[in-house]
């Protein structure tokens, strides 16, 4: 939780602790595709550390057209980009909420 009682790994993530997929895309990358899935720690903190993390070594060979498609903002404020592989690992539950526009089906647009 927030006051420190959950732990972090080694790549700076929370265990127990929800996040965020605000983004994927796939990526040329060197001589290949990358799928990179963009998550959000809800608290605005701490970040993964490993490959794809903010300012590592893989975003050097990233054009600079394709990170200011990815919207890369490499600041501490809990949003980051990690590879699919990677993703895959540190997770083994995933719920998925989907909120329409119209999320309570009154037929009115909910979108703020």
């Amino acid at each position: 939780d927030k006051e420190g009682r959950d732990e972090k790994d080694r790549n700076g993530m929370v265990s127990n602790h929800s996040y965020v997929i605000t983004g994927v895309e796939e990526i040329q990358y060197l001589e290949s595709t990358e799928k990179l899935i963009r998550v959000r720690n809800p608290w605005g903190d701490t970040e993964w550390k490993g490959p794809w993390c903010d300012g590592s070594e893989e975003w050097k060979h990233v054009s600079e057209d394709v990170k200011r498609h990815l919207e890369l903002t490499p600041q501490d404020d809990g949003e980051f980009w990690m590879c699919f592989r990677h993703f895959c690992l540190e997770y083994c539950n995933m719920i998925i909420c989907n909120l329409s526009p119209d999320f309570d089906h009154d037929g009115i647009s909910d979108k703020a």
